[in-house]
C-alpha cells in the first residue's frame, strides 16, 4: 500500500552463460534454476494480517510460475505477460503486464448490466489482448504504460490512476540473505 517493494535474486553468470550456450536462449526456467520455490509476501498495512504464498518453480518460464502461484495460492484467474533483456551496456530492463478476473457481482459490476456471460467473454477477450502485446513493446522506453495500455484495451476502455512509485525497502542485507 505504501508502494515498498523487497525482493532478492542472484546468478551465476557463468552457469547460466554455459546453459544459454548448451541450451539456446530461451533456456527453460528449470534448466535455468534447477528447482526452487517463487514467494510473494502481502503486507496490507497496519489493519490486516501479511500473507505469504509460495509455490514450486514448475513452469517452464516466471510467467506460467506466477500463474501456477495465482491458481494455487490466491485462487484467482490472471494473466500475465513478462520480458527482460540485458542491454548492450550490461544493464537489465524488465517489465510485467497483468490483468486479473474480477469477482462477478451480478449488476455490480465495473459494467453495469453484464449478464454473467458477457463477464466471461471480457474476460477472455481481455487475455486475447494483453497476450497481443510483444516483449519489444513492454520494454520499449519510448512506449508510455498508458500508451501501451490504450494500444491494447481501446476498444473496452481504460482508465489511468495516479502513478504510485515504488520503493526499495528490504531489511535485509546481502550477507544476511
Amino acid at each position: 500500500s505504501d508502494g515498498h517493494l523487497r525482493g532478492y535474486a542472484s546468478y551465476d553468470d557463468e552457469a547460466v552463460a554455459a546453459i544459454i550456450e548448451k541450451h539456446g536462449a530461451d533456456a527453460p526456467l528449470q534448466r535455468l534454476t534447477e528447482g526452487g520455490y517463487i514467494a510473494f509476501t502481502v503486507d496490507q498495512g497496519q489493519h490486516a494480517e501479511r500473507y505469504q504464498g509460495i509455490v514450486e518453480l514448475s513452469g517452464a518460464t516466471l510467467a506460467e510460475c506466477t500463474h501456477a502461484y495465482f491458481r494455487n495460492s490466491e485462487q484467482l484467474e490472471t494473466g500475465i505477460k513478462v520480458a527482460a533483456t540485458r542491454s548492450s551496456t550490461d544493464v537489465w530492463r524488465a517489465a510485467a503486464l497483468m490483468v486479473q478476473r474480477l469477482a462477478y457481482a451480478g449488476g455490480e459490476t465495473i459494467q453495469p448490466g453484464f449478464s454473467e456471460d458477457e463477464y466471461d467473454e471480457g474476460w477472455r477477450t481481455a487475455v486475447i489482448l494483453m497476450s497481443s502485446c510483444t516483449a519489444s513493446e513492454l520494454l520499449d522506453e519510448t512506449l508510455i504504460p498508458e500508451s501501451l495500455l490504450y494500444r491494447l484495451f481501446h476498444e473496452t476502455g481504460v482508465r489511468v490512476y495516479p502513478e504510485q512509485g515504488v520503493i526499495a525497502k528490504c531489511r535485509c542485507s546481502t550477507e544476511k540473505v
